[in-house]
């Protein structure tokens, strides 16, 4: 007696073995989150990330695990990091155009007079941009850190970087990071001058006025008027900055 032998049914496959995937790390978990939260324009580009506690707390993480989720990102170009002021969502495509407008307004072989002109034409459009795009939240900021200007100013303390944070936020307003990324190299480049500048009383008390004049017709949402304000209040820099320089070389002869 014969037995058949059964041969398998040619048409049918194999089930495929299941992909096995390592779980993955806490710090990869928050990245997958910011990005998905970038594509689903809960995260938009100039938006600033929460800071380092508070992600960790919403998500459950350590500020280790923040820490390494936002270098991931930023080796990305997806994050920018700020010392002093923050990390920024931006574009990965932005990156060749901002490098070469930071190159061109670094101070190696310009003047004074080279950098503020360039600062006369950028800032008061920033401000007017912004006029349109400022969230209330941003508004509520500089008013903030007008209000820690003139508490530096009742103490005779510096407020240097008051004045950074307020030209950096103002340019994050926009919701453009190359304002952001070149405001934030001019300020660096500044912060000599912004340093001794803050030493005379009566032009602290100016700049305080001149920033309020700037909210003023952000909340009023008054273009022009905000465009006004900022090349007043550039010029004005411009202006003590000349004035301290003939000083020295008075007291020089």
């Amino acid at each position: 007696m014969t037995h058949s032998q059964e041969t398998p049914d040619q048409s049918q496959k194999a089930e495929p073995l299941p992909e096995t995937r390592e779980p993955l790390k806490a710090y990869q978990r928050l990245s997958e989150k910011i990005q998905d939260a970038i594509e689903k324009g809960g995260l938009k580009v100039g938006d600033k990330l929460p800071p380092e506690r508070t992600l960790a707390e919403t998500f459950g993480v350590s500020r280790n695990s923040v820490r390494e989720a936002i270098r991931t990102l930023s080796e990305q170009g997806i994050l920018k990091s700020r010392h002093g002021d923050g990390t920024y969502i931006c574009g990965s495509d932005l990156a060749p155009l901002t490098a070469a407008l930071l190159n061109a307004v670094d101070t190696e072989g310009k003047s004074f007079d080279h950098i503020m002109e360039f600062r006369l034409v950028i800032e008061p459009s920033i401000a007017r941009i912004a006029t349109a795009r400022h969230s209330a939240e941003q508004l509520h900021q500089l008013k903030i850190i007008v209000c820690d200007q003139q508490l530096k100013l009742l103490h005779g303390e510096n407020d240097g970087e008051l004045d950074a944070q307020f030209h950096t936020l103002l340019a994050a307003a926009t919701g453009n990071p190359v304002f952001v990324d070149i405001v934030s190299h001019l300020n660096e480049l500044f912060s000599h001058n912004r340093a001794d500048d803050v030493r005379l009383k009566r032009r602290m008390e100016e700049a305080i006025n001149e920033h309020l004049m700037i909210i003023d017709a952000l909340e009023r949402k008054d273009a022009d008027a905000c465009s006004d304000a900022m090349a007043r209040h550039l010029h004005a820099v411009a202006e003590k900055h000349f004035l301290a320089q003939s000083r020295e070389r008075g007291s020089a002869c």
